[in-house]
């Protein structure tokens, strides 16, 4: 059972990245091999962060929009084998400490596609990583945020949900070099100074992180006959028994107009794991039986 149910989410990621390209050409770019063409970062007078929620490498579900009970939420992109990631770790742990009890928030986000559950579970438990790792399987978090290397902070107010401080955490580490002691603590600043209600002077500093390596978006033209050879069979297989006239189902999934209508909010169901309709997870499902 949980085979299928896990089955059946894979698949509506994947019916997500086939939807034709005009429907996800803002929120999904292309990207080249270069650092240049990678996604988009959010602009700076709309710098508000959308709702997300993600499994950590435990199987606990978080999501952004419902920490509302936090001061401030620290985001940290991550991933197996980066050096700088790892050496961030310790740096992390003590601003934890000092900022324990102001209601600040630290997660970290994996985004790299050679990253499974297991292998993430099993860096974590090598280096002594105890905070929550959000596995952004489908890279569809890390892409509306713009992210580009590891080791990137994205400090958020969860008053509005906008970025009040986005780089590094120091510029103690860079790739190849490392300072015998930062002169610069960007991330410990900002914090003090936001938790304060002080002007921030530095918000955006440059990140010297690992290179996240973002699939070649799989996106064809905009073209319906690749809708009734690709998608439309995914569609037959697993949603239309829901989603068609007189069933379950909000909308009809009847058409290609009409699926690329819903395709927006098909896209925010998955990333707030609205859909499918229960937990797809195995090991989530676990969790919530052995807690009751």
């Amino acid at each position: 059972m949980f085979k299928q149910v896990f089955r059946h989410s894979r698949m509506l990621q994947t019916l997500i990245v086939l939807l034709p390209a005009t429907v996800f050409c803002l929120s999904l770019p292309d990207r080249a091999e270069s650092e240049e063409a990678a996604p988009r970062t959010l602009q700076s007078k709309t710098d508000e962060v959308g709702d997300f929620a993600l499994l950590d490498q435990e199987g606990r579900f978080h999501q952004l929009r419902r920490r509302t009970d936090s001061r401030a939420l620290v985001l940290v992109t991550t991933g197996n084998g980066c050096p700088i990631a790892r050496e961030s770790v310790p740096k992390l742990k003590a601003l934890r400490k000092k900022f324990s009890g102001k209601k600040v928030v630290f997660w970290m986000l994996d985004a790299n596609p050679q990253d499974d559950r297991a292998s993430v579970v099993a860096e974590a438990n090598e280096f002594n990583v105890d905070f929550p790792i959000l596995l952004d399987e489908a890279q569809l978090v890390a892409r509306s945020l713009g992210v580009k290397r590891t080791a990137e902070a994205i400090c958020i107010n969860p008053k509005d949900w906008t970025v009040f401080y986005r780089g590094a955490i120091d510029d103690q580490l860079n790739i190849g070099a490392k300072k015998v002691a930062p002169t610069e603590n960007y991330l410990e600043d900002a914090l003090a100074k936001f938790l304060a209600g002080e002007e921030i002077a530095t918000k955006r500093t440059q990140v010297a992180g690992c290179l996240i390596r973002f699939e070649s978006n799989p996106l064809p033209p905009d073209d319906p006959k690749f809708y009734a050879q690709q998608v439309a069979p995914i569609l037959q297989r697993k949603c239309v028994s829901c989603h068609s006239a007189g069933n379950i189902g909000p909308f009809a999934m009847s058409s290609y107009k009409k699926v690329k209508g819903w395709s927006d909010t098909m896209r925010e169901m998955l990333l707030t794991k609205r859909m499918p309709p229960w937990h797809a997870d195995p090991i989530t499902a676990f969790f919530e039986r052995t807690a009751r």
